[in-house]
């Protein structure tokens, strides 16, 4: 028997997936943590990925899991002295697959937010050609407004906070479309029920 708040859930995920599918993301689920990681194992191309710490990610034991999946999470940091910070994102530049969390997701716009800060570096979710976000489905929230009233994420500590629609896209001086010129290419949607 679904209680009222599961019954909210399930229908703001519901407008949530279809708003995100019709800006260009691909949304999966909603699923449980065992079956989000086994897809986060599909959708990367190589073994390692930009990832942010467990603690950023909400599961203490995704670092093990992703390791399980026989994959390599990485955490991009970047040198202040210009040759390691070149290397570095050398690096790191040739990964594919960058996986985070969110902070909330806004049903009506099909966006996700994303916080960027200690263990949840930017370049994990805008380096990528994919972008891999893993969405709690009771951090829906119907409206930005409802979103704001309704965190308890102290915003002030936050280096970053993004509202994500779709994947990166721009358009040249003749409308052509193009994605993946200022961000990933790709956007997947994991929304996971805990």
């Amino acid at each position: 028997m679904s209680t009222p708040a599961t019954a909210q859930s399930g229908e703001l995920a519901e407008v949530l997936a279809r708003e995100a599918a019709a800006a260009g993301a691909t949304v999966h689920g909603p699923m449980g943590l065992d079956e989000a990681f086994t897809l986060i194992r599909s959708l990367a191309t190589s073994q390692r990925i930009l990832a942010w710490r467990p603690s950023a990610l909400g599961i203490p034991d995704a670092w093990d899991r992703l390791t399980s999946a026989g994959l390599e999470p990485v955490s991009p940091s970047v040198p202040a002295d210009r040759e390691a910070r070149l290397a570095a994102l050398a690096d790191i530049g040739e990964i594919d697959l960058g996986l985070t969390s969110t902070l909330g997701a806004l049903a009506d716009t099909g966006s996700i937010v994303v916080a960027s800060g200690p263990d949840r570096p930017r370049l994990a979710w805008l380096l990528p050609n994919r972008h891999v976000a893993l969405v709690d489905v009771d951090g829906i929230h119907p409206t930005m407004a409802a979103f704001l009233d309704a965190t308890q994420e102290p915003l002030e500590r936050l280096s970053h906070l993004a509202f994500v629609t779709g994947p990166s896209r721009t358009a040249d001086i003749e409308l052509t479309m193009t994605r993946g010129v200022h961000g990933p290419r790709e956007l997947h949607l994991i929304l996971v029920r805990r």
